[in-house]
């Protein structure tokens, strides 16, 4: 486990790994949104369900792309007054599958993504546990490749809203 800063960690292969990042909410586990074995590996540590979905941070509208995600102009509009923010906007791809996502406020967390590329991230903590406002426990995870760390956060939860066509 390293701590890292957020020019270093946009540096680093991230690839098949964990990384812990302060959020404009909590800190969290995070992984690159589209590296499965990072992402398995974080369902593994929190013992979460695997029907329990995780929620993708991007740096802008373009992120949605990757998702196969077409906003029509309406949710577009939308998107960019309430963006970024604490808001997490479930979305369906052209498949009809449901993707929750939020472009974060925290402007070095955004710059890092548009670097990195879209990540997903989730609360540190097992799942069903309390979750933490800064890393104390974080020697709990050995998992854990690399971590940004903040000090304690004044968490707020995001609000969560799901958009229908």
């Amino acid at each position: 486990m390293q701590k890292t800063n957020w020019k270093k960690l946009a540096n680093e292969n991230l690839k098949e790994k964990i990384f812990v990042i302060p959020t404009d909410t909590i800190y969290g586990f995070s992984a690159l949104s589209f590296d499965e074995i990072g992402i398995k590996k974080i369902y593994k540590i929190k013992n979460r369900e695997k029907n329990k979905p995780l929620i993708n941070l991007i740096s802008s509208l373009n992120d949605l792309k990757k998702f196969k995600i077409k906003l029509n102009q309406r949710q577009k509009i939308f998107l960019e007054k309430i963006w970024p923010g604490k808001i997490s906007v479930i979305l369906k791809d052209k498949n009809g599958n449901k993707i929750s996502f939020r472009i974060p406020q925290k402007r070095n967390l955004r710059n890092f993504i548009k670097k990195v590329g879209p990540i997903v991230s989730t609360s540190l903590n097992k799942s069903g546990e309390k979750f933490h406002k800064d890393l104390s426990k974080i020697k709990n995870f050995p998992e854990i490749h690399f971590y940004i760390d903040e000090g304690t956060l004044d968490y707020s939860e995001s609000t969560i809203i799901e958009i229908i066509r």
